[in-house]
């Protein structure tokens, strides 16, 4: 995941992510997730979305996101992780 990411990003939405999940991302990947307030999405360049293995994530607007990697922790068959970027800056996830 960490090589998906460009540079010069502003932000990095994480939704359905555990404590440990954003700290690992922090380790491995240097990256640090926003997570919404009271129902609100900080404007992010990109979004990470935990699921079920089986699931596809929430509904997302092709026009504002487009998947640029997804993946799971090696040995993990029951989650995944999406990694989406914005194709406008400052678009909020939804």
């Amino acid at each position: 995941m960490k090589h998906a990411f460009g540079t010069g990003y502003n932000c990095v939405l994480g939704t359905k992510l555990a404590e440990s999940e954003r700290g690992m991302l922090g380790y491995f990947a240097n990256v640090v997730t926003k997570s919404e307030k009271n129902g609100a999405a900080p404007a992010c360049d990109y979004w990470i979305d935990r699921r079920l293995a089986e699931a596809w994530p929430r509904a997302v607007d092709s026009k504002h996101w487009t998947l640029v990697w997804q993946g799971a922790r090696h040995g993990d068959m029951r989650e995944r992780f999406f990694l989406f970027r914005t194709q406008a800056p400052a678009m909020v996830a939804y």
